[in-house]
């Protein structure tokens, strides 16, 4: 009798370190280079072993782009050590190193949802990248960050999403203290790492929009 496959919870359950950033950190590090000693630093920023899951999955462009950036605010925010830039570039190539298959496998959207008629924000929010941001959903309605507000940031420059997103969305302690005073947002609002994930998120739909503009006859 072949063996029934185990359900996520069953899973983690069985095999606890699933679950710990830590175990996920250790699986990284490869030839002397150890990335537990930054574990603080990456839960502060949002990071979940779940989350880093999800974005082995992510294109290595905006992977890069995403991890360096965050490390440039590292220190003024969380007070804890930053990587240094050598450590960061092999912290970036070793995301391959992470086991992404199993129960606990994370699938990205294979089309943009902002795309697929009659959207909802429940619906496009279970799946941002990968990251499931339901509970963040109260977040969103009271900063009138709707589908349809989204579906009009398409037309918007990177920059005009990025403010937007900033202003109405981040958590303001995840700002320069120079800057907190444009942020609306006071406690539980998105973390760096979920900020980005959403601005992947909107800008990937403009490219997916304007790949099917082109394509249409």
């Amino acid at each position: 009798m072949a063996a029934i496959p185990l359900t996520p919870l069953q899973y983690a359950v069985r095999y606890p370190s699933s679950l710990s950033m830590e175990h996920m950190l250790r699986q990284m590090s490869s030839g002397g280079c150890d990335y537990v000693p930054y574990l603080p630093l990456l839960e502060a920023q949002g990071f979940t072993a779940q989350r880093m899951r999800a974005m082995v999955r992510w294109d290595r462009g905006h992977l890069a782009i995403v991890l360096r950036a965050l490390e440039r605010r590292s220190v003024q925010r969380f007070g804890h050590p930053a990587m240094p830039r050598d450590v960061l570039e092999r912290f970036i190539a070793d995301f391959d190193r992470i086991d992404c298959s199993g129960p606990l496998a994370v699938q990205l959207p294979t089309s943009s949802p902002l795309l697929e008629p009659d959207v909802t924000l429940r619906a496009f929010l279970g799946n941002v990248m990968g990251f499931n941001l339901s509970a963040r959903r109260a977040l969103f309605l009271r900063s009138s960050f709707t589908v349809q507000r989204m579906i009009r940031m398409l037309s918007w420059t990177t920059k005009q999403i990025h403010e937007a997103v900033q202003l109405r969305l981040l958590d303001r302690r995840y700002l320069r203290a120079s800057k907190r005073g444009r942020s609306k947002v006071v406690g539980r609002g998105l973390s760096t790492l979920e900020m980005h994930a959403l601005e992947l998120s909107i800008l990937g739909a403009m490219q997916e929009a304007e790949v099917a503009e082109e394509d249409w006859p």
